[in-house]
């Protein structure tokens, strides 16, 4: 039996019709056209939230059809090989150890101490700011600095820590040996 080929077919140049270039040009004009009429502000909003809209069409084209792309494999010629029979035997040797990364568990308390930590530092700065930019004056510049800044200051260092405890338990794991697969657990979860 031959080993599978690492060969696909090559991701083809976007291509578009003149009257799909025309109608781009047209929508174009048409928001650049608003120049005058709104804030530039507003305007670089909606140029970003256009920019969105078409990258995340195009990375949906793009994906769609690297996936089609990558289940069939291709000669070095470019033709198409037919697919293989399903091998019946397979048992767990064919398998890696299953990982503790699919396992669904709690950040834990220390995840709620940094946020809650996150939140109070986030919210303090942010009323410091609000009242060195508008002096005793400004209570409304005070209470949106600090609950902006708060939650800036929460979002962030849940972020921050998550990441950093899902990828140092991802590491943990990684380093240490592989463990035999325990027929019991992984029996109901993944049958063969």
């Amino acid at each position: 039996m031959s080993p599978p080929s690492d060969y696909r077919r090559a991701l083809r140049p976007p291509q578009f019709t003149l009257r799909t270039l025309i109608c781009v040009i047209t929508l174009l004009a048409a928001l650049f056209s608003l120049v005058n009429v709104v804030h530039p502000l507003v305007l670089t909003g909606l140029v970003l939230l256009a920019l969105l809209i078409v990258a995340h069409v195009a990375g949906n084209v793009i994906g769609t059809r690297l996936k089609e792309m990558g289940d069939r494999p291709v000669t070095k010629d470019g033709r198409e090989i037919p697919p293989r029979r399903f091998n019946p035997r397979v048992d767990e040797s064919n398998f890696a150890p299953a990982t503790d990364l699919a396992r669904r568990a709690s950040l834990g308390l220390p995840i709620l101490i940094v946020t809650a930590t996150g939140i109070l530092t986030g919210g303090v700065s942010g009323g410091l700011c609000g009242y060195v930019a508008a002096g005793s004056d400004g209570g409304l510049n005070i209470v949106v600095g600090t609950v902006a800044f708060g939650f800036l200051g929460g979002f962030g260092s849940f972020a921050v820590f998550g990441f950093t405890q899902v990828i140092l338990g991802a590491l943990r794991q990684a380093s240490r040996p592989p463990t035999p697969v325990r027929r019991v657990e992984n029996e109901s979860r993944y049958p063969l």
